[in-house]
């Protein structure tokens, strides 16, 4: 499109001991239910790079029509 509208918001993490930041495009999000999303990103068990993979092969077997850009990192 010739004009993109992006989505732009403030979190406060100042209180929190950890998080986990996914930033991702409609690409993840529209071909990956939340709960999917939730469940890879919060399985520790696995590193952070293999989270961001599980995330990518989730979407392009649930359909994958459309680019994928996924961000992972965590704030400690």
């Amino acid at each position: 499109d010739s004009k993109v509208e992006s989505d732009l918001f403030t979190v406060d993490f100042t209180d929190s001991e950890n998080a986990t930041i996914l930033l991702c495009s409609d690409g993840l999000s529209d071909y990956l239910s939340q709960k999917d999303i939730l469940n890879i990103i919060n399985d520790s068990t696995i590193a952070l790079d293999d989270r961001v993979s599980a995330l990518i092969d989730g979407a392009n077997k649930g359909g994958g029509g459309d680019n994928i850009t996924a961000v992972l990192f965590e704030i400690e």
